[in-house]
């Protein structure tokens, strides 16, 4: 796989297939881990299927087979029906977008997939697809799907009992600092954010 920068007026990615050196190339100028996720995937189903030809007709059969695959691949139906198993959501329309959002969180995929991924799954109503590409849940949680805070994000995830536990090892040394970032997916920075975080949510 390479990972260049070439620009956002640039394709996502793209893959070359070859029987011994396939090759997948994810433009790394679009910086959000997700979609760079997704394109990987969507790739990789283009190089199963032996695909020589360029994606320039992104809403054509093939296109939206390897969305499918990509979307199946990152939200798998058995662990989305888990999560949300965990939940009190009922259904999800537009009147309350925060669903979507915390579970894309949880999973590291886009809002628009999410969305797309729980109507699919008779989970979201159109309302709620509607609203998310016209940016209502941009709107509604006060920032874009690419500059949502690390820390909220990860806190989304875990909330302040996970992440106080895993402090808690930490600091008693019996986990190292680098388990900790790792238990929790941030840098040391990004730690140290949702550290302080989950502090003042729980106090």
């Amino acid at each position: 796989m390479l990972l260049r920068s070439v620009g956002t007026e640039n394709c996502r990615g793209f893959s070359l297939p070859d029987p011994v050196a396939p090759l997948v190339f994810i433009n790394k100028d679009y910086e959000h881990s997700s979609g760079r996720s997704f394109t990987l995937i969507h790739e990789l189903a283009h190089l199963m299927r032996d695909d020589e030809q360029l994606c320039e007709a992104p809403s054509n059969a093939l296109e939206r087979w390897c969305d499918s695959v990509a979307t199946s691949f990152l939200l798998p139906v058995s662990s989305l029906r888990q999560y949300l198993a965990t939940k009190t959501w009922s259904g999800i329309s537009s009147d309350d977008l925060d669903p979507v959002r915390l579970t894309a969180n949880h999973f590291n995929v886009s809002w628009h997939v999410t969305v797309l991924r729980l109507r699919e799954l008779g989970l979201a109503d159109q309302s709620a697809v509607d609203a998310v590409f016209n940016g209502e849940l941009a709107e509604q949680s006060g920032f874009s799907p690419n500059g949502y805070p690390m820390k909220q994000r990860r806190y989304d995830e875990f909330g302040a009992t996970v992440t106080q536990a895993v402090e808690s090892l930490a600091e008693s040394k019996r986990i190292s600092k680098l388990e900790a970032l790792r238990r929790l997916r941030v840098t040391d920075s990004q730690y140290k954010e949702l550290v302080n975080h989950a502090r003042g949510a729980s106090a």
